[in-house]
C-alpha cells in the first residue's frame, strides 16, 4: 500500500509530465470497459442470430405428385427413406387440420390441430412452458395425450393450470401433458398438437 501511496504522490507532483500517461490510461481503462460490454452483447446477438439461422435449416416438404400410390400423403417408408438423406438430423411428420373445435367444458375454441411424434421436437425451436412433449412412447402405445400452444391454453383455461386436465376434440378426450413456451414458429405457438 506504501509503494501506491508514494506512485500516486509522484503522480500528483509531476501531473504536468503525466498528464497525457493519465488521459492515455483512463482512455486505455474506458475502452477495455467498452469492449467487454460490447462483446457481451455481440456474442448474445451472435447467439440469437445462430439460433435463427439453425432454424432456417428446417425444411418443410410436401408431396404433390398425384401420379403416384399415394398422392399427396407420406407413408411410414417413405419418412424412413428421408431419413436416410445423408446430413438430416430429424424427421417429423405431421399431419394438421385448420379451424378444429376443442371444447372443455362449456367452453369451446378453434384450434389448428396437429398430430406430431416424439421426433417432431427435435425438428423445431420450442420450449415446453409446462409438463413435457409428446415422445415417442405416447405414439407407441396411442395415448391420447396433447401439448396445449399458449393461446390455445390461454383461451381454454385462462390462468389455470391445464397439466392433467382433458380437453374434448371432435369427441375424442385428450389428456394435455405440457404446454409450449416461445416457440420459432408464432403459428405453431398457438397450434394444439395431439397424438
Amino acid at each position: 500500500m506504501a509503494i501506491f501511496a508514494l506512485s500516486w504522490r509522484l503522480v500528483i507532483r509531476n501531473r504536468r509530465r503525466y498528464k497525457f500517461v493519465i488521459i492515455a490510461l483512463a482512455a486505455g481503462v474506458s475502452g477495455l470497459v467498452f469492449v467487454v460490454n460490447t462483446g457481451a452483447s455481440v456474442e448474445k446477438t451472435i447467439a440469437s442470430h445462430l439460433v435463427l439461422l439453425g432454424g432456417a435449416t428446417i425444411i418443410s416438404v410436401e408431396r404433390y405428385d398425384f401420379e403416384s400410390p399415394h398422392p399427396g400423403e407420406y407413408y411410414i417408408d417413405d419418412v424412413e427413406r428421408l431419413k436416410g438423406i445423408p446430413n438430416i438430423v430429424a424427421v417429423a411428420p405431421l399431419v394438421s387440420l385448420e379451424d378444429v373445435k376443442a371444447y372443455r367444458n362449456e367452453i369451446k375454441l378453434k384450434v389448428r390441430l396437429a398430430g406430431v411424434g416424439g421426433s417432431f421436437w427435435e425438428t423445431i425451436m420450442a420450449t415446453c412452458r409446462e409438463g413435457r412433449f409428446i415422445n415417442d412412447m405416447d405414439v407407441e402405445y396411442r395415448r391420447h395425450v396433447c401439448v396445449l400452444g399458449e393461446e390455445s391454453a390461454l383461451g381454454l383455461f385462462g390462468d389455470a393450470n391445464p397439466l392433467g386436465e382433458t380437453v374434448s376434440v371432435d369427441g375424442l378426450a385428450l389428456l394435455v401433458v405440457g404446454v409450449l413456451g416461445v416457440s420459432r414458429d408464432r403459428i405453431l405457438a398457438e397450434a394444439f398438437l395431439c397424438h
